[in-house]
């Protein structure tokens, strides 16, 4: 695993929980020249005084999904993990997509994104890493502009809430005013209700669901602008 960080501007700035990419963002570019930089990567051996060496622990990748309860998910075809990986993805995104990713980034095909929200996510490479290249990619300002937004400002305008709101992962953790939305709408007929098979499974009335659901199925990830439809 190869972590240089897990956001660019350090989450500790923020004490309180930001509202909207309007409020951090300011906060975000005042600051964020000051951190995005090169790591010097340093290696530094710690010393084991004791004669047993710790060995590594055999896992049955199987049973770890049982254990975490996350059983049942399969192996994703045709989509690698890793940091060796992580750095083509990154290679291929600077040299190909970047300089047309601003008309073309919200085009399902041909895909123009990154591909590393899962390489992000599992600490297999860093954004300050990615930033870096997309700043001295010589690709258009039009571009690198609205890529920094979403990797920077928007990612950590999420790792904010996780980080400052304790109900997160509750729907306690909704503003008041989508609460009260919820529950003034909650028994508003619903023409189709599908059972959780059905989504898997891509058996919905709505072509646009069911083509990013099978993209998701079979390739492991699912295009940013149909995750947010």
């Amino acid at each position: 695993m190869c972590v240089d960080s897990d956001v660019v501007v350090p989450t500790s700035l923020f004490p309180r929980e930001e509202y909207a990419a309007r409020t951090i963002r300011p906060k975000i570019h005042k600051v964020w020249h000051q951190y995005l930089k090169p790591s010097m990567n340093p290696r530094v051996e710690l010393p084991w005084s004791r004669s047993d060496v710790p060995r590594g622990e055999r896992l049955d990748p199987a049973v770890l999904l049982e254990r975490l309860g996350v059983g049942g998910v399969g192996e994703v075809k045709g989509y690698r993990g890793g940091p060796i990986e992580a750095r083509r993805r990154l290679a291929r995104f600077v040299n190909e997509r970047l300089p047309r990713y601003a008309t073309e980034r919200n085009q399902p095909t041909p895909s123009m994104t990154s591909e590393l929200s899962a390489h992000l996510h599992f600490g297999q490479i860093g954004p300050v890493t990615i930033a870096l290249r997309v700043l001295e990619s010589g690709a258009p300002r039009e571009s690198i502009d609205p890529y920094l937004e979403e990797l920077i400002v928007r990612r950590e305008l999420a790792i904010n809430f996780v980080a400052r709101n304790p109900d997160y992962d509750r729907i306690e953790g909704c503003p008041a005013w989508a609460r009260a939305s919820l529950k003034k709408h909650e028994t508003d007929p619903r023409p189709v209700l599908y059972a959780p098979q059905a989504l898997e499974r891509s058996q919905t009335h709505d072509p646009f669901w069911n083509a990013a659901q099978t993209e998701m199925v079979l390739t492991g990830r699912m295009h940013n602008y149909l995750r947010m439809y």
